[in-house]
């Protein structure tokens, strides 16, 4: 009985986080501020290898935009959204030049390894509190002192990217670009 019960409690959670990660990215894709959510997405290259990239939302909507060569009409942003959201597996392939620019991680793989490896030692809920206090925390001077433009959203992206990792939902601020 107390299997069955831990059992049931675990599985409990698991779907609740499941539930919540699923309704966060839908409100990233579905939201038309100027302040876009970050996400993380599978993406599959040429050669069949796929790799996790975090890019902020709209980005993810260009990209299958210029694959279906969709309009911005009304009715194709609805096809956007079906197709984005359909995709239960958040894994895509894209073919059109265009929209494989729109989805490349700003970021190196050597910026995200380091960046992972700088927040590593900090808890969940430390990363939080971090992630509020955009003016003085650790977290935000890894990006936010980094000069030139691309540098700064190379390591900004890599951050939010290490936030998403640990479901932390993170967007993009509209003017200064932080994050938040």
């Amino acid at each position: 009985m107390k299997k069955t019960l831990l059992f049931i409690l675990i599985f409990s959670a698991i779907s609740f986080s499941q539930e919540k990660i699923d309704s966060l990215f839908k409100k990233a894709i579905l939201d038309e501020s100027t302040a876009p959510y970050f996400i993380l997405v599978a993406l599959i290259d040429s050669k069949g290898k796929v790799d996790t990239v975090c890019i902020q939302a709209p980005y993810l909507r260009g990209a299958v935009r210029f694959e279906y060569k969709l309009s911005g009409s009304e009715s194709d942003s609805r096809k956007i959204d079906s197709i984005i959201l359909g995709n239960k597996a958040r894994t895509f392939y894209f073919t059109d030049s265009a929209s494989i620019k729109n989805v490349k991680p700003r970021y190196t793989k050597e910026i995200l390894l380091e960046i992972q490896k700088q927040l590593e030692k900090f808890t969940t809920e430390e990363l939080i509190t971090q992630l509020k206090n955009h003016t003085v925390s650790f977290l935000h001077r890894l990006y936010n002192t980094k000069k030139p433009y691309d540098l700064y959203s190379s390591y900004r992206d890599a951050v939010a990217f290490v936030l998403l990792e640990r479901n932390i939902p993170v967007r993009r601020g509209c003017v200064a670009g932080y994050l938040f």
